[in-house]
């Protein structure tokens, strides 16, 4: 007699389930913070600038080229031991 398999019981199709939506993770906290303070420190220079003023004159008369002045510690001693 042969041997025969019990039926096989039929099996419910699968069905693809999604993965729930993680939330944004505590790592990305930290990147997104120091984001939004260097927008804010930009914007703040930004808006504490000013406007910009350009003065034009039609001839340099009477103008002089600036001397350059050093303000190390040294030439301050030497110039206030001079007028002294």
């Amino acid at each position: 007699m042969p041997d025969r398999d019990p039926p096989i019981p039929s099996v419910p199709d699968s069905r693809a389930v999604p993965k729930k939506q993680t939330r944004l993770s505590m790592v990305w906290l930290i990147p997104i913070l120091a984001a939004a303070l260097g927008v804010w420190v930009a914007v703040a220079r930004i808006r504490s600038e000013g406007p910009k003023i350009t003065i034009v004159f039609q001839t340099a008369e009477g103008w002089r080229p600036a001397k350059p002045r050093s303000t190390t510690a040294a030439s301050t001693s030497a110039r206030s031991r001079r007028s002294g």
